[in-house]
């Protein structure tokens, strides 16, 4: 069975992946190690965060396909996924994501997946903290997910 690991990632600075995101890789690494021989499918906030030799073996998100200059969000990066998935033979993703985001990100990834006979999985991280510096304001308090979910829920998308 081939299987790869789609990440998500959780705020982002300007010029620096952030610490959600270093913590998310770094929890990969520590519990997960098991698994990080296999293909990485990462938003480009996480792929920054990888030791070089992983490098080789990511296929990075960085921008929305469809919709040039569009805010790239949790659906894209899922379809993204599962597109890179399909072409590629895997049948099993593992889903790492922040824990604030991580149900969200496995409904949107599994809906996407499902249809075509692709497993997802997520996988534990602990706690990994919020960014204080982040330039996406619902990622820099653990309560500021809270207006944003709600937000995204009645329709408001991105920024």
């Amino acid at each position: 069975m081939r299987r790869a690991i789609l990440g998500f990632s959780y705020g982002y600075r300007k010029e620096d992946p952030g610490e959600s995101n270093r913590r998310l890789v770094q929890a990969l690494y520590q519990r997960h190690s098991h698994l990080i021989h296999l293909y990485f499918i990462l938003q480009h906030e996480l792929a920054a965060c990888l030791p070089e030799n992983s490098r080789d073996t990511t296929h990075v998100i960085k921008e929305h396909k469809l919709v040039p200059n569009a805010y790239l969000d949790t659906e894209e990066v899922a379809r993204q996924g599962i597109e890179f998935a399909l072409k590629n033979g895997i049948e099993k993703i593992y889903l790492l994501a922040h824990p604030l985001h991580r149900t969200f990100a496995w409904r949107v990834a599994a809906g996407m997946a499902t249809p075509h006979d692709i497993e997802v999985e997520t996988l534990k991280t602990g706690w990994i903290p919020a960014d204080p510096l982040s330039e996406q304001w619902w990622t820099r308090n653990h309560l500021f997910i809270i207006p944003y979910a709600a937000g995204r829920i009645f329709g408001r998308k991105g920024k």
